[in-house]
């Protein structure tokens, strides 16, 4: 959730980077003779440089980076689809598609609880377990749990 906010903050500067570089082409310049020949050579590149920002930012929101020891739940559109994506780069629709990363790792959890005896003695015990998400069904566990 939060990386789809900075995601939206990054979009909307940009957006607004594109905007602020192609105002000048829209307003009429009266003393376009005294500019600078610099000035007019940077006047041409600002909607290239406007339009690579814009094709930079949807190339890099098209890759997924799955972290060792995840597996990553590609989810449409709040739709969780029925792929695991292995660890590693993998490639996804921009703005459309969303990925969760879920632990394949062996996790431990620890519970330790105390209680009297009938010869009012204190008894401690502590449980462990450990468990982990098998790969090949790490969307399932995100559809049913949310994990």
């Amino acid at each position: 959730m939060i990386e789809d906010m900075i995601f939206l903050g990054a979009l909307v500067g940009f957006v607004g980077f594109a905007v602020c570089m192609m105002l000048p082409w829209f307003i009429e310049d009266e003393y376009e003779d005294k500019k600078s020949n610099f000035e007019l050579k940077l006047m041409k590149l600002r909607i290239p440089l406007a339009i690579l920002a814009v094709l930079l930012l949807v190339v890099s929101s098209s890759i997924a980076e799955v972290p060792a020891g995840h597996r990553g739940v590609l989810i449409t559109l709040g739709k969780v689809e029925q792929v695991n994506l292995p660890e590693g780069l993998s490639f996804k629709t921009p703005f459309i598609q969303s990925v969760v990363y879920i632990s394949v790792m062996i996790d431990k959890v620890e519970v330790v609880e105390s209680a009297a005896s009938t010869d009012i003695q204190e008894v401690t015990a502590t449980l462990a377990v450990h468990y982990r998400v098998s790969p090949a069904s790490a969307w399932r566990v995100y559809q049913t749990m949310r994990f």
